[in-house]
């Protein structure tokens, strides 16, 4: 229908050229010029029919096809040069309608999350950032949080304005708002960077379901002493935490015979995987389980699955803490404990991180929106069940993005990731410096892991 009504809209702009062709050679210019700059300036984007999101990019080649449609309206005499406006921009109203329409729904939502926001920001006062993880708006198009905003604590903001007063404005002035999705924030609390906002104070806002507890965990347990009392349930809403500032790492990294430690009061970040030597004649039969007792009580008593690995001397329990939330924020551990059939160990050890292979320098080579990876080298883990396989993780630590790549064999002996090219364009669509880390995984442990940096110029290597 509205296609057919811009076909007699603009029939008369054919007819009209041929009697003044400077004028409408002009026009004509000026639609693919502004066509052509927005595909020149923003060649990645990519608007969808009928969405919203990266529409600002055709702004100016809509504002010029409409100039060009209403001259062409026009260019006729009669009841037609009345009639054509008329019909087009009750077709237009029309048509826009339905983009119009999430907008309400959208900004009543948007006015809702900026509230709960600035209740968490005056609970826990002052901080350097304050970090949305897995926003509840982020399927909401219109509402969807940028990866940094800022001055949306502002009092002055929304329909629902708070009392304006200097130390709301100055609330708003010093802390800096970010959203995140959760695995994002998992891989970004490895790097420089989270230490350094954690050091001047980072607050994360946290959705319900947010490293929840096990039913099994805790029951019948007494938090630590001097544990952190916390909300008394986290199931219905949004919580806050306050991350607690850097602390030692364990004195003592390994122990023997008993599958309980001794008192470690260590800071977890210090602690990213644990190794356990089981007992000859250890049944491999169920995945190996540890607990452990944090200082937080709203994190207190979690758990970790692993996954049985062929050792020297026998099966080895590997566990993976770099993705346990529970166990990363849990502010100190104060005690770990092995479970199942390794109450009783030849030896446990806390490693700061899992070991890393040998492999030459990250030289990705891009076919198409593919790369191929060198094969790191050396003997990798055998997991004594299932399957492991490698994959490729890419983070952003300055725009709190990232984007996990599955990788399969190529002809070549080589590792192929498929659209790599594409996922890096999208966290660097300007030049930036990106992680990379390529995991060897089995049953979700990350068993070997080789990381670095590398700088990105508009999603390619450099």
């Amino acid at each position: 229908m509205l296609g057919a009504l811009l076909l007699v809209v603009v029939h008369p702009a054919f007819v009209a050229a041929r009697s003044a062709p400077r004028s409408w050679g002009w026009f004509a210019a000026a639609a693919c010029l502004a066509g052509g700059a927005a595909l020149a300036l923003h060649p990645r984007v990519r608007v969808e029919p009928g969405e919203l999101a990266g529409a600002h990019v055709l702004v100016p080649a809509v504002a010029t096809l409409a100039l060009v449609l209403g001259s062409s309206a026009t260019a006729v005499a009669g009841t037609r040069r009345k009639v054509l406006p008329l019909l087009l921009a009750v077709a237009w109203t029309l048509h826009g309608r339905e983009l119009l329409a999430p907008w309400p729904a959208s900004s009543r939502a948007m006015d809702a999350f900026v509230g709960e926001l600035r209740a968490t920001a005056a609970r826990e006062g002052r901080c350097g950032e304050l970090w949305v993880v897995d926003a509840p708006l982020a399927d909401d198009e219109l509402a969807r949080l940028p990866r940094g905003f800022a001055w949306i604590l502002h009092p002055g903001l929304g329909s629902a304005r708070a009392a304006a007063g200097d130390a709301a404005v100055e609330l708003a002035r010093s802390t800096r708002v970010r959203a995140l999705d959760a695995d994002t924030l998992l891989f970004v609390a490895r790097e420089p960077e989270f230490a350094r906002v954690r050091a001047q104070g980072l607050v994360l806002s946290l959705p319900p379901g947010f490293a929840a507890r096990a039913p099994e965990d805790g029951a019948g347990k007494d938090p630590p002493a001097d544990a952190v009392a916390g909300p008394a349930s986290r199931t219905a809403e949004r919580w806050s935490l306050r991350l607690a500032p850097e602390g030692a790492a364990p004195a003592e990294r390994i122990w023997r015979r008993d599958g309980r430690s001794e008192e470690l009061d260590c800071e977890p970040l210090t602690v990213r995987a644990v190794r356990a030597n089981a007992l000859s004649g250890a049944s491999t039969a169920e995945a190996p389980r540890l607990a452990w007792r944090a200082r937080d009580e709203r994190l207190d008593g979690g758990r970790a699955v692993g996954v049985w690995i062929e050792g020297e001397s026998g099966a080895q329990a590997w566990f993976d803490l770099a993705v346990e939330p529970r166990w990363l924020f849990g502010r100190r551990i104060a005690r770990v404990q092995l479970e199942g059939e390794l109450r009783r160990i030849l030896s446990a050890e806390l490693l700061a991180d899992v070991p890393a292979p040998r492999a030459a320098a990250f030289e990705p080579e891009t076919r198409g929106d593919d790369w191929l990876l060198a094969r790191p080298e050396g003997p990798l883990p055998r997991p004594l069940r299932g399957d492991a396989a490698w994959s490729l993780v890419l983070l952003d630590p300055a725009g709190l993005a990232s984007a996990r790549v599955p990788l399969e064999p190529s002809n070549d002996g080589r590792l192929r990731a498929r659209s790599a090219a594409a996922a890096a364009r999208r966290l660097a669509p300007t030049d930036a410096e990106l992680v990379w880390a390529l995991e060897y995984r089995a049953g979700g442990v990350t068993l070997v892991r080789l990381a670095g940096r590398r700088a990105f110029v508009r999603g390619r290597a450099g």
